[in-house]
Formats: C-alpha cells, structure tokens, sequence
C-alpha cells in the first residue's frame, strides 16, 4: 500500500486515536488532496479530539490553501467549542485582504459566543494583535 493510501485508511480507521494522528499527519506534509476529508472528520466526527485535529490541519492549510480558509467559516460556528477556537486560529492567521475582510467580522461574532473559554481566547488573541500593533 503506497503512502497516500495508508493515509487515508487511517483517516478512516475506526480508531479515533488513529484518525487523529492521521489528521496531523497531513496538516505536517501541506497535502491539500485530504482537505474534503478533513472537512468531513472537522465537521461530524464521532470524538471530539478528531474533530479538533482536523479543523486545527485545516487551519494550518489555510495560509497557503484558499480551499481551506472557506472551510473555515462554518467551523467557526460549529457547536463543538474546541472546534470552533481551532477555526478561529485559523482565521486569525488570515494575510490576504480577501481574507481578512471574511475573517473579521467572524472572530467579533466569535468574541460573543455563548461559550466563555471561546469568548476568552477571542479576547487573548485580540489582546495579543493589539500588543503587537503598537510595537
């Protein structure tokens, strides 16, 4: 069995440890052909480490992948909290003006999540970029 395939038989695998770790493996190697599976273990995944893993892999796909920023959207709004700051982080790192003009009036929404540790690192990160500003 070649690399590609083992990758996505353990994106598949029953096992939730498994899956996780493959989600990792390919948010290291940038293989942008596992997003559509990634999107769908971010989305509905059955544990919730799973989900966190992929949407953090797309995340980290979303500065170099335009597929992968507009996955990020509705991962801001899912109801899984860890999912929803793994979406944020992915948004906040956002460097185009396209999408910046799609990620900040997201991360306000986020800012006013009903979720308080959402809410928190919101704040944080707002806190941090205004730190940053006026250095």
């Amino acid at each position: 069995m070649d690399a590609a395939a083992d990758l996505e038989q353990r994106l598949r695998s029953g096992s939730a440890r498994e899956r996780q770790q493959a989600a990792d493996s390919v948010a290291r190697l940038q293989a942008p052909a596992y997003l559509p599976l990634l999107c769908e273990l971010a989305s509905c995944d059955s544990s919730q480490e799973v989900r966190r893993a992929a949407t953090a892999a797309i995340g980290r796909f979303s500065r170099v992948h335009p597929q992968a920023f507009a996955m990020l959207p509705p991962l801001s709004r899912h109801s899984d909290p860890g999912v929803a700051i793994q979406a944020a982080r992915g948004l906040i790192a956002a460097r185009t003006p396209e999408q910046i003009a799609i990620a900040a009036p997201l991360i306000e929404e986020l800012a006013q999540h009903p979720n308080e540790v959402v809410r928190e690192f919101i704040q944080t990160e707002q806190q941090r970029a205004r730190s940053a500003d006026r250095t």
